[in-house]
């Protein structure tokens, strides 16, 4: 993976985190966790939760490795970690994996940088993937498995080598009934002249070997390139997802539908720029009725199924508010919520650490369905900066009673090594609604 890209991945940060004062739309915020960089920094990707309330979450960079071409310097080539709910109300964190700890001059074996979403099975083993590294330099796909004392076992399922296979996986992995995975990588071969970025799957065989399988190629020509965003899987192992496209002066993007053999229906793709919003952004969402729900830098849109093709209709478009990271996820009243990475109340070089123009910290907001037809738009917090983080960028979470859980890659009371501004090293925040 290109030193640059990863760069890239994180360059929306920044910020100091300190306690929250104000509800916006009669929600509250929590800061449950305030990383410093040698325990992690920038965690990006989306949480996920297991039976017993536990959070599990990755940094892109951080921890304790010594290997010094990790980004910053010296500090830390990433980490899985957990935050535990203790009786005192405080969460208790845990570094469960630090990649590169026994790195060489120019590779992590096992893996660097993992930007993308972790998930669970019912085991209690977390699968997900880093975007270089490995024994092939290009990514991993790897399983953390709990042992009985209370460590981690760490194994590598696949190593990435863009000339064979692809590479750079930015995004995690989903999981089918039967167990097998499935995820994109950015990078293929011929540096994108004719395919860029794939969709993969990882077929378990037994006795712990797992295939690897490339199931499309994408095209700009014809179906986009460089997936974005986590994968969603439905009930009947079908995948959904988006790329970005070379139409409309380079904004535009696809939504795609693939079966498990790789059979691939381009679901919309005739995005206008201003008008229908730039680069489709994190993954999709699906209700009862297999509509899907989504997200580009400035909008919210639905996409419904009729009997000939599918229909795409704009729920919201963004005014101070933008470039949205993560997904939108659905309860069971038909109530959308997401974050964006820029936006909100704070604008002052005090809140921001510099002058914002649209808001330096970004929202959570939740979309309401109204009689009309028309969905309206509740701010439920609004990060202010230095006040309590910055760049919400993963999907929310829910939990059994509604309480919703989430990253932010800048923010923290810091500073965190190699923080220019002395603005933070991310967080993890709560909002209850």
């Amino acid at each position: 993976m290109p030193r640059n890209r990863a760069l890239a991945l994180a360059g929306i940060v920044f910020a100091i985190l300190l306690p929250a004062t104000a509800a916006v739309g009669g929600a509250r915020e929590q800061v449950l966790y305030r990383f410093n960089g040698k325990d992690g920094e920038r965690p990006g990707g989306t949480l996920v939760l297991d039976g017993l309330g536990n959070l599990y979450g990755t940094t892109l960079y951080g921890g304790a490795s010594n290997a010094p071409f990790c980004k910053p310097p010296n500090l830390g080539c990433g980490t899985v970690f957990k935050l535990k709910p203790t009786a005192n109300g405080k969460w208790a964190h845990t570094v469960l994996y630090q990649f590169c700890m026994h790195g060489s001059q120019t590779n992590c074996p096992d893996g660097e940088w993992p930007f993308g979403s972790l998930i669970i099975d019912s085991f209690g083993n977390l699968y997900g993937t880093t975007a270089a590294g490995g024994g092939r330099g290009d990514g991993t796909v790897f399983e953390l498995t709990p042992g009985a004392d209370g460590k981690w076992t760490h194994r590598i399922l696949h190593s990435f080598y863009v000339f064979d296979g692809g590479g750079d996986p930015t995004a995690g992995v989903v999981m089918d009934a039967s167990g097998n995975l499935y995820g994109t990588a950015n990078q293929t071969r011929n540096n994108c002249d004719s395919e860029c970025g794939l969709v993969f799957q990882l077929k378990r065989d037994g006795n712990q070997h797992w295939s690897y399988h490339v199931l499309h190629y994408f095209r700009p020509d014809r179906d986009g390139f460089w997936p974005v965003g986590n994968l969603t899987i439905d009930g009947e192992g079908n995948l959904y997802g988006v790329t970005r496209s070379q139409d409309t002066m380079g904004g535009g993007g696809i939504v795609y539908k693939m079966t498990p053999d790789g059979e691939e229906t381009v679901l919309h793709s005739s995005w206008s720029g201003s008008k229908e919003g730039f680069w489709p952004a994190g993954n999709v969402t699906l209700d009862t009725d297999g509509n899907v729900y989504g997200m580009t830098a400035g909008t919210v849109f639905e996409l419904t199924p009729t009997e000939k093709k599918w229909t795409m209709e704009l729920l919201r478009k963004f005014y101070n508010e933008r470039a949205p990271e993560g997904g939108l996820i659905l309860d069971a009243s038909g109530n959308l919520y997401g974050t964006t990475t820029e936006g909100g109340l704070y604008y002052s070089e005090g809140e921001c650490g510099y002058p914002g123009y649209l808001g330096c910290g970004g929202t959570a907001f939740k979309l309401t369905p109204g009689a009309d037809g028309n969905w309206i738009q509740t701010t439920l917090w609004s990060f202010g900066g230095k006040r309590d983080g910055r760049s919400p960028t993963g999907s929310l979470v829910f939990d059994s009673a509604g309480n919703m859980y989430g990253t932010t890659v800048a923010g923290g009371v810091g500073p965190c090594k190699n923080d220019l501004q002395q603005i933070g090293c991310g967080t993890v925040y709560k909002i209850t609604p």
